[in-house]
């Protein structure tokens, strides 16, 4: 409960994560993760993911679903979340979804998702093409647009990166880009 790191002691829906760990979905609480193996001095059980933390459009979750691929569906009453265990994306009547609460999510053998809200059922099929990679501008010294003429930057020097894409189907607001630096790699 509440006592133990449970934000919320109303758990309305429950599935397993994919190293044994519990998600449940509360009323109030959002999201908390059980870690069922905790090691070390970090007696911490319950992780929370919540609105006030920008993972959530809303703290009251009905459903929760882990799909083929491994990745955690939630349904919320502000909309449709997934989270990929790095990063967390909404979608809700803004993007395409039928109602602002989902109250069930599944997947048929196909790979299409089937959403109940509450304005009725909604049929998902996550786009197959792979969108363009943004055009990446560097700005340290000066602005460079390739990393590969990018000199050494000194530890603790500025670096910022600005994202550029055609993307009509994703609101600017949510597009997200991932990207890694390694040292000592030019690309």
């Amino acid at each position: 409960g509440t006592q133990h790191g449970l934000l919320s002691s109303q758990v309305t829906c429950v599935t397993a994560g994919l190293n044994g760990d519990i998600w449940l979905g509360t009323r109030g609480g959002g999201v908390s993760r059980y870690t069922t193996s905790v090691s070390g001095a970090d007696n911490k059980r319950f992780t929370s993911f919540t609105r006030s933390k920008r993972q959530l459009p809303h703290d009251t979750v009905s459903a929760l679903y882990r799909d083929t691929h491994g990745v955690l569906w939630v349904g919320t009453e502000g909309g449709l979340v997934r989270y990929d265990g790095e990063n967390w994306s909404a979608l809700d009547e803004r993007d395409w979804l039928s109602g602002s609460a989902v109250n069930s999510i599944s997947q048929d053998v196909n790979g299409i998702f089937w959403l109940g809200t509450d304005k009725g059922l909604v049929r998902y099929e996550r786009g197959r093409s792979v969108p363009r990679t943004p055009a990446v501008t560097i700005q340290a010294d000066r602005l460079y647009s390739r990393s590969s003429a990018l000199p050494v930057v000194a530890k603790g020097g500025l670096v910022s990166f600005r994202f550029s894409s055609i993307d009509f189907k994703t609101r600017p607001e949510i597009r997200r880009y991932r990207c890694k630096i390694v040292p000592g790699v030019h690309t």
